[in-house]
This record gives structure tokens, C-alpha cells and sequence, in this order.
């Protein structure tokens, strides 16, 4: 128990702390925010292509950990499984929002890579934060 008046945080720790996401960082990630345009129809085919997206960050380092509550359930036919897993960036990334979404560049777990999308749904914050933690799901596995 800290005496009366001592804090038992100190006042420094979320900037002395801050230089530790990057240098724990094992991968690499470009974060991207879905456009609000629409997309462009094409009638010989019946399909829309998609207004291309805002990259906010390219080649960010960041660290992925799956996080253990896999779900899966029936959509038509097909069986979706949904798995959910924390992004972990620089303090410093602050514009990233629910609905956009990362994708892996490099990591040192090859699994995790060939282009898919981690759909954010989450942005953690706190009062003692010196690290941004991001929850994304994946659903095309």
C-alpha cells in the first residue's frame, strides 16, 4: 500500500513505455478505411466494383496475436468460421476506426499471411495505455 499522496503509477510511465510496440513488433501491416463512394456497376457482367479503399497506414509495424474464441456458424450452405485477433500498434495510430480493416505484410508466422482482411471491431483504450490494441476478425477461413 503506497503512502497517502504517492502515486503508485508514475506519472512518466505511459511515455517511458511507449517505444516498446515497435521494437516488439513482429510484423508489418497496411490499415485501410473502406470508401464512402460507390462502387461502379458493370452491366455485361452484373457486377460492382468497389471504390478503392484509403490506405491510413502503410507498412506500420505491428504485432497480431489470435486471440482463443473461434466461432462458426452456417451462412447458406457454407460453414464461416470467425476468428478474432488483436492488432497491437504504436500509441500513436489514433484515426483507426470500427469497420476498417488490416492487412499483413510481413510476419514472422507465415500462416498469417496471403492477403486476407482483418476487419476491425474494436478500439481499446484506456487510461494507461502506451500501446494501441486493436480486435479484428477474420471470417474467411
Amino acid at each position: 500500500m503506497p503512502r497517502p499522496g504517492t502515486p503508485i503509477i508514475h506519472p512518466r510511465y505511459e511515455q517511458h513505455h511507449r517505444h516498446i510496440p515497435e521494437g516488439a513488433s513482429t510484423a508489418t501491416c497496411r490499415i485501410q478505411r473502406p470508401s464512402t463512394e460507390p462502387g461502379v456497376f458493370d452491366p455485361n457482367t452484373g457486377t460492382t466494383t468497389p471504390a478503392a479503399p484509403t490506405t491510413l497506414y502503410d507498412d506500420l509495424p505491428c504485432r497480431v496475436q489470435e486471440i482463443r474464441d473461434e466461432q462458426r456458424s452456417l451462412t447458406g450452405e457454407q460453414i464461416v468460421t470467425t476468428r478474432r485477433y488483436m492488432v497491437i500498434v504504436s500509441y500513436d495510430v489514433t484515426n483507426v476506426q470500427v469497420d476498417d480493416w488490416v492487412e499483413l505484410i510481413t510476419a514472422t508466422d507465415p500462416t498469417l499471411l496471403g492477403g486476407r482482411k482483418l476487419f476491425i471491431t474494436d478500439v481499446m483504450r484506456g487510461s494507461v495505455r502506451f500501446e494501441r490494441d486493436l480486435i479484428a476478425v477474420d471470417d474467411q477461413g
